[in-house]
This record gives structure tokens, sequence and C-alpha cells, in this order.
């Protein structure tokens, strides 16, 4: 709410009014304070209503932070609430306390489906969002997920007619899968959407573990066989992974196939149903394969633990556990074959959303290269959503890297991470965070590009993003990024001297020691401009190319 767009009203700037104990207020929230350059100056206190016309709905607040300037929301009428009384207990439960959603988390993923009897009633009415709790604001937490060809494709689960005969108006919840790890008896929120995305119903619901109630039908399985999949599979052994020395582990796409006698299923290798060991050679936290001798051997072991209606005949079983064992090998690959695809996300427009571009460095530090025409969805990969929000999409991409320059031979280059959008493009915020590995720390919590208007000549900017010294901004800027380095000559990433800011067409090269300076730039900086800042290594014979990180630009 504190963060959306506002109508000028001819103020200016809006000046912060906090009044504590103001007595109950109703507020059009075009009223509200946002940022000093915002019209609004009111700020509501915990019980006040806000009506927003736009969604023709009224919100209550819970709570006021009067630091921020930030609010936690709840709806309130006219949008119907369902399930309102939540009391669990008593011998006669009221009627509103009847409505279950059932998780069976033994599966992967966790299948969800929502009580039958809770319907609602309406043509437009598409779709519905499950949050953990009664937070439904920007700040809640989704736990259902559309899962479709192997892939979580949504959040929001589509809604199914319940008549079949004529009525088009009556559906229910269409069965889901839940994201994330909830409790038996845990309350859950439903919110309805309609097809223009307009909030239309919601409905309060308990958490039923069907792993806890005794199935009626629960069919025994007979598994087979336990299979690695990846790109790197030798194509002579099946049990052999061919890897480049320098790879990050995290960019190896691993699964595991599990093969019935009536089919098979891919399943991710997460360290619970399926584990793959050996590849971390020296320490839980090493994120790079590197072997020392060409063609060395490393020995693997992929485990899979039977589900509880699944049974296995082979030997290699212990404690309901498979056990296969691979093997990894180094290959002879040079530095110009170690890659790494830095992500840019890139904002359009409130209705497209983002988009993703791509820029390829290697080992070699002479190139940077635009790849996104060249870049395409890795296998079992989930479906980028650029209005997705508050989620953790986990993306799997591929390219040919002949494809990008005639410098590289043909050779298919798979890369995983994780990007989860914060906010718009043209909100002043965190707008996203990128995750180049899975446990790491990400980067662009924090980053800022920030531009004022100086004069009828240019404008300035300032990347120092609120850092007190210079390691803490390399850190936060170039360090997340994860830049390559080679393993058998580098202790560590290479330190940068200089860094170039693009920004339109114009580059600025600064050096690192004037992290923090504001400087200036000769054209009118937008709102939500793209910002590549591109770390460099000057040495008196060469130019090094080492990593690249992206913002957007906001108004200081």
């Amino acid at each position: 709410m504190a963060n959306e767009d506002h109508i000028n009203n001819g103020s200016g700037y809006g000046v912060p009014i906090p009044q504590p104990d103001r007595r109950f207020t109703l507020f059009d929230k075009d009223e509200l304070y946002t940022t000093p350059l915002g019209p609004g100056s009111q700020v509501a206190n915990p019980r006040d209503l806000i009506v927003d016309y736009a969604n023709q709905s009224f919100w209550r607040v819970i709570t006021t932070d009067y630091t921020n300037y930030t609010y936690e929301l709840e709806p309130f009428n006219p949008v119907p609430t369902f399930n309102g009384d939540v009391v669990i207990g008593g011998c006669a439960p009221s009627s509103s306390d009847t409505f279950r959603v059932y998780v069976d988390d033994t599966k992967h993923p966790a299948t969800l489906r929502v009580d039958g009897r809770l319907t609602v009633a309406g043509t437009d009415l598409d779709s519905v969002r499950i949050f953990r709790g009664k937070v439904i604001s920007a700040g809640g937490e989704v736990i259902s997920g559309n899962y479709a060809n192997g892939n979580i494709t949504s959040d929001r689960i589509p809604l199914a007619l319940v008549d079949t005969t004529g009525n088009l108006s009556v559906k229910s919840v269409a069965p889901g899968v839940c994201t994330k790890t909830v409790e038996n008896g845990e309350l859950v929120t439903l919110v309805f959407y309609s097809d223009t995305t307009e909030v239309a119903a919601i409905a309060y619901c308990y958490i039923v573990k069907t792993n806890m109630v005794m199935a009626m039908d629960a069919p025994i399985k007979q598994v087979l066989d336990v299979k690695l999949i990846s790109p790197f599979m030798s194509k002579t052994n099946e049990r052999l992974l061919e890897l480049p020395i320098n790879i990050p582990l995290d960019d190896i796409p691993l699964q595991a196939e599990v093969v019935y006698t009536d089919g098979s299923k891919l399943i991710t290798i997460d360290g619970t149903s399926a584990t793959l060991d050996g590849l971390r050679n020296s320490g839980a936290h090493d994120t790079f394969y590197i072997s020392s001798t060409l063609g060395q051997t490393l020995a693997l072991n992929l485990s899979y633990r039977l589900g509880r209606t699944e049974t296995y005949l082979g030997s290699d079983v212990v404690d309901g556990v498979i056990m296969k064992p691979y093997s990894a090998t180094t290959l002879e690959i040079d530095g110009a074959y170690s890659v790494k695809l830095f992500v840019v996300p890139r904002w359009i427009s409130p209705e497209i959303g983002y988009r993703l571009d791509y820029y390829l460095y290697d080992l070699e530090r002479g190139n940077v290269f635009y790849a996104t025409p060249y870049v395409t969805a890795g296998d079992n990969s989930e479906i980028f959503d650029p209005k997705l929000y508050n989620y953790k999409q986990r993306l799997i991409v591929r390219v040919n890297l002949a494809e990008v320059s005639q410098t590289y031979a043909a050779h298919i280059h798979p890369q995983s991470f994780n990007i989860s959008l914060q906010a718009a493009g043209n909100v002043t915020a965190d707008n996203f965070y990128i995750g180049y590995t899975p446990d790491g720390e990400v980067y662009g919590a924090g980053a800022r590009a920030l531009f004022e208007y100086s004069n009828a000549k240019y404008w300035t900017l300032n990347l120092a993003s609120g850092m007190t010294s210079k390691a803490e901004w390399l850190t936060m800027m170039y360090g997340l990024t994860y830049p390559l380095y080679d393993r058998r000559s580098e202790s560590g990433i290479l330190e940068p001297t200089h860094f170039q800011v693009l920004i339109g067409d114009s580059t600025y090269t600064r050096s690192v020691d004037t992290w923090m300076d504001t400087f200036n730039v000769d054209f009118q900086v937008n709102e939500s401009d793209l910002v590549l800042v591109r770390f460099i290594q000057r040495t008196p014979q060469d130019e090094l190319h080492l990593a690249q990180a992206s913002l957007l630009a906001h108004q200081k």
C-alpha cells in the first residue's frame, strides 16, 4: 500500500503527518503518505479504514510502522469472507469450521486439495491463492502452486466448474500443490480472484495433513531402478558424469528418475527423498567441482528413500534407502568454456512486468557477450512469470556457446539460478533478488541506483546504496554475483580496480575508490531505467572483465 503510485493533487511534495492519537478515520488511499515525492501526507493508524476505489474494496489497518510509514493490512467487506468464524472445539462445531485444505507431503511435490464443499459463485472467477495465516498483503506467504507438465507454473490454482449440467457459475478449487512446509491444524486464507485479477472472495480454512490419516486405498508401487539424470551424463557410460574444471556445482542440472513397473517419475535431488553425495569434495561449503588431474574420477553415490507405498526388490537397499554408485570425471576444457551467465531483470511496464536478459562471461575475461537471443529454458525448469512477486522462481537455462560467438566451438552450457521479484520496477524498493547458488546469499538486497535532477544539462547518479566502506560495497555489488575465478591458480575472486556504469547508450568508467561519489550523467535519467555495473581489473597489459550487476534507477 505504502509503495503504490499516487495521483498528484497539486501540493508538490508529500510530508508525513503522523497522529497516533487521532480518532478513527476513513482514508482514500491516495491521501496516504508514500515517499517525499508523493502527494499524500496522511498516516493511517491501526483500526483505520482505507478505500481502494481501483479494486472496489476496503482495507483495515492492522499495524502501522511510524518510521517507514508502511502498513500491515487485511481486507474489510464488501469482499465476501467465508468461514470467518474459525473457532475449533466444542461438541457441535459451527458450520464455518467444517472446511479443510488437505495436504499430502509424502509426495513430491506435496499435493494439495481444498474441501470440495467450499464453493464460490461467479462466471468471472478464475483462480485462488492460499496464504499462510491471515496476512494476505504484500508481506504474506503464499503456500499454493499450480503444477503442470512437471513444473510449478504459478502460485494461483485454477477454479473448476462444480455443475456440469449447464451452470457456469458455481466453482470449486482444482487440485494443486503445496510449495511450503505446513503443520497439521494450521490456519490458511484462500483469496479468490476474477479473470481481471480483482479480489472476489476470501475464506479461512485449516490444514489437514493426509499422511496422518489412513487412506482408504493405498496401492503399493514397485520400484525397479533409480537413475541419475543430467545433460552431463556420458553418452557411452550411463553411470558417469563428465564435468569441466571450474563448473559451479549449482550450474549442474541434476535429477533422479524413479522407474516403476508401470512408468517413471522425475524428482529433484534436494537432500530429502533423493541425495547425491561425493561432489562437494572438501566440505559442505564447496560450490565448485574441481579435479587436479585430467581424467581423474570421483566416486558418487545416488540415494533414494522409498515412500510409504513403495517397495523395492533389489539388494542395494538399506533401511528403506536405495543406493546407486556413480562417478564423475574431469574433461579437458580451456578457460573459454568456464563460463557464466549473469542475469539482468529489465523492467518493461506494469502490464508486462519484467524481462530477463543474459550476459555471458568466461574465464578468459576478454569479452562480454549479450546472450539473450540464444538462451532457452532448460529441461524441467519452471516457466518464468514476469509478474509473480514474493516467490522464489527456480529456473534452468541453456545456451549453445557457438551461437553466442564464433570464438567458441559448439558446447551446451546449462545454468540454474533463482530469482524473486520483490516489487514492480516503478517502485523504489528492493525490486528483485537473484541467487546464483541455492544456499548462498542473494544479490539485490539494498542495492540502489539513485538519480537526481541537477540542471538543464545533466543529472546525477549515486550507487553507494547506503554502504559505509568500499569493502562492504564490493561485497554487496560484486561478491554476491559470484564472479568466476580459476580455482587451480587463483585463491579467490579477483579484486576489481574499476567499474563501468552503462545506462541508456552511455558508458561511464570510474575507479573503484570513487564507489560512494555522486557523478554526472549527461542526459535525463528516467524512473526504472536499467543500470548495468560491470566490474573490471586493469593491469599494465590488459583489461579483465570480471562480473556484472544490474539495478533499476529510482529518483532520489
